[in-house]
């Protein structure tokens, strides 16, 4: 298998004192709806504060991803319920369907051929 060869980061891709880029807002956003209980996601309860530089935006992402982590072990620790199995219908018992009648011809008449008539 061929190796790839990651080039190293650059000191310049994390600037402490920089202000925080959509990329890192969006992460944030996502990460705090991760962590909050359904009840809390909604558009009134769910206003955060905006990191303003890198550095408080890691710190953010740093504690909101302990706390998943934390949750998340919580979860598995837990006795899992048994599977949901819905409730049993009990099935009719249904007559047999009879079989349907062949119309019969009319008493008198005679009963129509299907062959055509020679021209």
């Amino acid at each position: 298998m061929a190796v790839i060869r990651v080039p190293k980061t650059p000191k310049k891709a994390y600037d402490p004192q920089r202000r925080a880029g959509t990329l890192l807002q969006s992460q944030l956003l996502h990460l705090e709806w991760a962590v909050r209980p359904a009840s809390a996601r909604t558009e009134k309860a769910f206003q955060i504060k905006r990191a303003t530089t890198e550095a408080a935006a890691a710190r953010r992402i740093e504690q909101l991803t302990i706390e998943l982590h934390r949750q998340s072990a919580l979860r598995a620790a837990e006795p899992t319920a048994a599977p949901y199995e819905p409730p049993r219908m009990v099935q009719a018992v249904r007559k047999p369907k009879a079989k349907p009648k062949q119309p019969k011809a009319a008493a008198g008449k005679k009963a129509k051929s299907k062959k055509r008539p020679k021209r």
